[in-house]
């Protein structure tokens, strides 16, 4: 009998199944709500006076090129212009000697109608934070930065006009997506009679920010500048901080408030290959912090797989 890889997380299936079932199949906001209508499995345009503000960053791998074909269309239908390469910029990271290989070339077949495609051999929080402020201060000041992972499906409100005038940014946690049986199952590419993503991965647990105790916050549109005009910086992929440019001063600052309200997007980390880059990253997460723990050791260190047909210590 085939084994069937299935997803443990020190015990937490049972407890993401009982919030599945106080969730629901919907997304994770009450009838009712204000974001509910638009909260919902397929990507909602953005309003055109926010489009035209938006730019796009992404530092991406090349392990799963059916999620990037998901994660293309998904951007591009809520009105990013992926081909505009002033306002795009996707660094992939392709390990040395690694460039011809399959994965490699799919990789680069899904990414061809996006500009501003770069290739590098490094894979480092630094560096993407390096890159992604590089690619911030070529942007004008009023610009709205979208900065997803490869697995990250930015969910707007209804209200998201109301939203950026109010609080200047746009934030948002995750809520992992996961296959109906609980397995790292394959994605299926994009394409005639291909089930939609969620579809695919039905079921949904906060498991980052409630099992893991990780950071599961991201901003899903991040302003160039703060309240007070001091302009924005990546710390790292999750947090943000505030230098004044125009001062010999350019020490980190706590940037102004922008507004505490968080809105719920897919996060599609339980694949097929998700064990594999757990570990990966874990070991250069491992290296580069000399043993310290990160959010993504502790994700490797939980993580477990077994088949369906073997004993269960």
């Amino acid at each position: 009998m085939r084994g069937i890889i299935i997803l443990l997380l020190r015990g937490w299936v049972v407890r993401c199944f009982e919030e599945y079932l106080e969730m629901g199949t919907p997304w994770m906001v009450r009838p009712g709500a204000p974001d509910a209508a638009c909260a919902s499995t397929a990507p909602r345009p953005l309003p055109k006076s926010l489009r035209k503000r938006l730019a796009f960053f992404a530092f991406v791998t090349m392990d799963e090129p059916a999620m990037l074909a998901h994660w293309v269309a998904w951007y591009e239908a809520l009105g990013v212009d992926l081909r505009s390469p002033a306002r795009t910029r996707v660094w992939v990271n392709v390990p040395r000697g690694e460039a011809g290989a399959p994965r490699a070339k799919a990789t680069m077949a899904v990414l061809a109608r996006v500009a501003g495609v770069n290739a590098t051999e490094t894979y480092s929080s630094p560096v993407k934070q390096a890159l992604a402020n590089a690619f911030m201060d070529s942007l004008p000041r009023d610009a709205l930065l979208v900065y997803p992972d490869s697995d990250e499906f930015f969910a707007y409100p209804c209200d998201v006009e109301a939203v950026v005038t109010r609080d200047g940014a746009v934030h948002g946690h995750m809520v992992e997506r996961i296959a109906a049986n609980w397995e790292f199952r394959d994605v299926v590419a994009p394409g005639a009679g291909a089930p939609a993503l969620p579809a695919q991965f039905p079921l949904q647990c906060r498991v980052t920010g409630r099992h893991l105790q990780a950071n599961h916050f991201k901003q899903m549109l991040t302003p160039m500048v703060d309240r007070d005009g001091l302009r924005v910086r990546y710390r790292s992929s999750h947090n943000l901080y505030c230098v004044n440019l125009r001062s010999k001063d350019r020490r980190a600052k706590h940037c102004a408030p922008a507004g505490n309200r968080s809105y719920p997007f897919a996060h599609y980390r339980f694949t097929r290959r998700a064990y594999d880059l757990a570990r990966r990253k874990r070991d250069i997460y491992g290296k580069i912090l000399a043993g310290g723990e990160t959010a993504e050791t502790r994700v490797a260190a939980r993580v477990f797989v077994f088949r369906r047909d073997a004993p269960v210590a």
